[in-house]
């Protein structure tokens, strides 16, 4: 009991150490591109698609500096992703561990944050404020898809609602794997279909809103919202390969078991990269960074997992 005691005391400890040296990082990448300087009054609203429609980020800093009366971006925006991040990590840390049992737990989890250091390389490379709120929105998603109640379909629903607000896109593609699973797979077929209908009406909404009523015939900031020609020349292609090679490898070479939450993951996460290829620029991969850290957690346990499973057919043998 005590040694446990101890283990969960450095995971959440190494965990918040982790978010903090993101925050400072991400404190002084701000400093380098806008300084100090910010004149107090309403958020800027973006003159080009698609940032005029990610409205939740600087809504959200906006009220957080008014709350503690501290005008000072990059060091409210730096505290804002170490909240993001650290309950990111913890989230993405019990989902690695709710169905291992003693040991297996523990090892799990040391995978998971091991794994976890690929995509958060690229956070602050390409800095972005939704980029970790976006991170923290999959891994509650996975885990409101995990229970089974209706109560957690309206979590579900509600925080898919917000994070349109910040990134529609990703609770788009994750509505339409629960579709694609339900329609694939008995288990929990039902749920799955009224969830994903749910959350890509909701987000499908709260987009048309923003792209045609509040911020209608914008600009697109490459020029032109298709961009797959672009992202096929080598400088763009290298960061991307090795930014997913290390995940893909933990999820094919490692022996796996994956859930029926795993396979709504992997699903989003083979539907969001030809949207990503089509219309983001692959060379920044923290748009792909709340998928790669989903599946982190799931690459952790589900060879984990299988490790138990196989251990205790072994033993029975």
């Amino acid at each position: 009991m005590i040694q446990a005691r101890r283990q969960s005391v450095f995971v959440y400890l190494f965990m918040a150490l982790v978010s903090l040296k993101l925050a400072h990082s991400i404190r002084i990448a701000w400093m380098q591109f806008c300084g100090r300087c910010y004149v107090p009054g309403a958020p800027p609203v973006p003159g080009t698609a698609p940032e005029a429609y990610r409205v939740a980020a600087p809504f959200l800093l906006h009220a957080m500096m008014r709350l503690l009366h501290r005008y000072d971006p990059p060091l409210v925006q730096a505290g804002i992703d170490f909240v993001f991040c650290f309950a990111t990590l913890v989230v993405g840390a019990h989902l690695v561990t709710r169905s291992l049992r003693g040991d297996r737990r523990w090892g799990g989890v040391v995978l998971f944050l091991a794994l976890i250091q690929v995509p958060l390389a690229n956070v602050v490379e390409q800095q972005r404020p939704e980029t970790m709120m976006t991170s923290f929105f999959v891994v509650l998603a996975m885990w409101c898809t995990l229970e089974e109640t209706w109560a957690w379909t309206a979590t579900l629903v509600l925080v898919s609602v917000l994070q349109a607000f910040c990134r529609a896109d990703v609770p788009m593609v994750y509505g339409a794997a629960l579709i694609v699973a339900g329609c694939v797979w008995r288990a929990s077929r039902a749920r799955n279909l009224v969830r994903g209908a749910c959350v890509v009406a909701v987000t499908g909404a709260v987009q048309a809103y923003l792209q045609f009523v509040a911020h209608p015939n914008l600009p697109y900031s490459t020029g032109s919202p298709i961009v797959f020609v672009q992202n096929l020349r080598s400088d763009h292609l290298v960061p991307c390969l090795l930014a997913l090679v290390p995940v893909v490898l933990a999820l094919t070479v490692l022996p796996h078991r994956f859930g029926p939450v795993d396979r709504v993951v992997l699903i989003a996460a083979a539907m969001y990269v030809p949207v990503w290829f089509t219309v983001g620029i692959v060379a920044e991969v923290r748009i792909f960074v709340p998928f790669l850290m989903a599946l982190c957690a799931v690459a952790a346990r589900a060879y984990v997992e299988h490790s138990d499973a196989r251990e205790m057919c072994i033993g029975d043998a």
